[in-house]
């Protein structure tokens, strides 16, 4: 690794960027490939920080939320329910 992919490396540490910091070598491997634009390698690394941004806030709030388990249908207790009359109710 050289000098100047070792700054892009602090840089993207330093303004909280872990997707991009992973990630651009290859976004920008391939951009030079096919011979692409500077545009043709920024819009898939902000796309990729962008859905690393919104898996973490998705993973904050489901923390904060402090719900007690993740239930699948197979474990619910369905001998709960006594009767299914709406009117019963």
């Amino acid at each position: 690794m050289n000098l100047q992919h070792e700054h892009i490396q602090a840089l993207c540490g330093e303004l909280k960027l872990p997707a991009m910091q992973t990630q651009w070598p290859a976004l920008a491997q391939r951009a030079a490939d096919t011979e692409g634009s500077f545009a043709d390698f920024l819009q898939p690394a902000l796309e990729s920080e962008r859905a690393a941004k919104q898996e973490r806030v998705r993973q904050a709030l489901l923390k904060i939320a402090t719900l007690p388990a993740i239930k699948s249908p197979e474990d619910y207790d369905f001998n709960f329910a006594t009767t299914s009359d709406p009117i019963a109710w």
